[in-house]
């Protein structure tokens, strides 16, 4: 291939055994079986890669032909000026998705059926499991009898520290192992019940994201027990019982419904609204053991009876001369605390955002917030839990997210503060990303520093990745 680099035209091909991605800034070659991929952009040669596979052709398929229909209707109606720019418009757009659904099908058509029927039904990470299904032997048979559990092992880089620097090579060690000894070099407890839980997590809905919160509920005693009865697991469900507050307060009737709930699977919105219940059940100073849901209904009822009391309990939340004092020590000029309400109006009016919503919360000493100086301007806040402080946001004015480089500068600070490491001051999900940050690269210095006195064996030995 030639070494120049040229803007590709966006649109997907399949040419000489090969599935090619051009996209405006770089270019993917696949290869299907077994699986291989290269990518180049405008700034960096050719490079292995581990690209982002659909190998679920259906939802193309389905917008294919319901263009197919509508430029059928068109077609039919009389030929005015506005119709025929509707329809070419229409044919140019169902080329361009006939051309790619067929790219992806000569794909697929190259791959093994069994190995395809195993890695379709997943969202993510289908490359990792497609690669394991070629050079593993012994990990198709796992796969067909616990997805989930093969999908893993896939990605068993990302489940150890320190980091499994082969993953294919532990891969074909792991996939011949007992099933229970695989859930525990994973991180899950090494039992049956662990893998017989693991097999109920359906691939259609499964992400790495809830597998991180799932290993945390089955690492809680009860909340295994309840999973162990749940007909099938998603991601609501796997939320709820990660939570060591929130699932002793859900009937387990509740929790099977919830589990057999199919908008469930990726929204978690049951969740939100049972964190929120719980949250204002103990702004109105009640006792949480008390707290006890048992249907969907109660739980609407309950939400709007609490959300009154509050706000009325905030029209007043105002009205104090300070806030508790910060748990962390502050940084003149760079992090400081936001301590009275008068600071935290202005705060909000400053920051383009709804600081003055946490007035409550902050006058029971649930959350605290801050001004965040330097590197740049930003509203941080922390919350309690399991015994320490954690970083609920950190946003800069209008809500806008800020640069990783102070992201990372405010998770030092939290961590610093209470003796603790980086990942037990960040949720579980901000780890992942900030972890190459602090465990791969050499230290940064912080801006208060001055104020402040495949090939080898696999890497089988090491400590889980701790769940938040």
């Amino acid at each position: 291939m030639s070494s120049a680099w040229t803007t590709p035209r966006f649109g997907t091909t399949f040419n000489n055994g090969r599935l090619i991605l051009f996209r405006h800034q770089s270019i993917t070659v696949i290869k299907p079986w077994p699986p291989a991929a290269w990518k180049r952009t405008p700034t960096r040669e050719w490079r292995g890669c581990r690209p982002d596979l659909k190998l679920d052709l259906s939802s193309m398929e389905n917008d294919l032909e319901a263009l197919e229909q509508e430029i059928a209707r068109i077609s039919g109606e009389l030929p005015f000026e506005e119709n025929l720019a509707i329809l070419e418009r229409d044919q140019r757009h169902a080329a361009r998705i006939s051309h790619e659904l067929n790219a992806w099908s000569a794909f697929c058509s190259a791959i093994p059926e069994d190995a395809l029927q195993v890695v379709r039904p997943f969202r993510e990470r289908q490359f990792a499991l497609l690669s394991m299904l070629a050079r593993c032997p012994g990990a198709l048979e796992l796969a067909r009898t616990n997805p989930v559990l093969a999908w893993a092992v896939s990605t068993n880089w990302i489940w150890r520290r320190p980091r499994v620097t082969q993953p294919m090579r532990a891969a074909r060690r792991l996939v011949l192992l007992k099933r229970r000894e695989i859930a525990e070099w994973l991180g899950f407890p090494g039992t049956e019940s662990a893998v017989r839980i693991l097999a109920k997590y359906p691939p259609e809905t499964a992400r790495i994201r809830d597998l991180f919160y799932l290993r945390k509920a089955m690492n809680n005693e009860g909340a295994r027990r309840r999973l162990g009865h749940l007909p099938s697991l998603n991601a609501t469900v796997i939320r709820v019982l990660s939570n060591p507050v929130m699932w002793p307060r859900v009937s387990p009737s509740l929790l099977e419904q919830v589990a057999l709930c199919h908008n469930q699977d990726l929204r978690c919105s049951l969740s939100y609204v049972l964190t929120d219940v719980i949250d204002s059940w103990m702004l109105l100073g009640r006792d949480i053991t008390r707290l006890r849901i048992r249907s969907f209904d109660q739980l609407a009822t309950l939400s709007e009876e609490l959300n009154a009391e509050v706000e009325i309990l905030e029209s007043t939340s105002m009205n104090v001369s300070a806030f508790p004092p910060s748990p962390i020590p502050a940084v003149p000029g760079v992090i400081e605390p936001i301590r009275t309400p008068n600071a935290l109006k202005h705060e909000g009016t400053l920051m383009k955002n709804c600081a003055v919503g946490y007035a409550l919360r902050m006058q029971q000493g649930l959350t605290h917030l801050f001004r965040v100086l330097q590197p740049e301007r930003a509203t941080l806040s922390i919350v309690q839990q399991d015994g320490h402080w954690i970083l609920s946001q950190c946003l800069a004015a209008k809500n806008k997210n800020v640069r990783l480089h102070t992201l990372c500068a405010v998770v030092q600070w939290l961590a610093e503060g209470q003796g603790l490491a980086f990942d037990q001051v960040v949720p579980e999900t901000m780890a992942q990303k900030l972890r190459p940050h602090f465990e791969n690269l050499p230290p940064q210095p912080v801006p208060w520093a001055d104020q402040r006195p495949d090939d080898g064996p696999p890497a089988i030995a090491g400590t889980p990745i701790s769940s938040a």
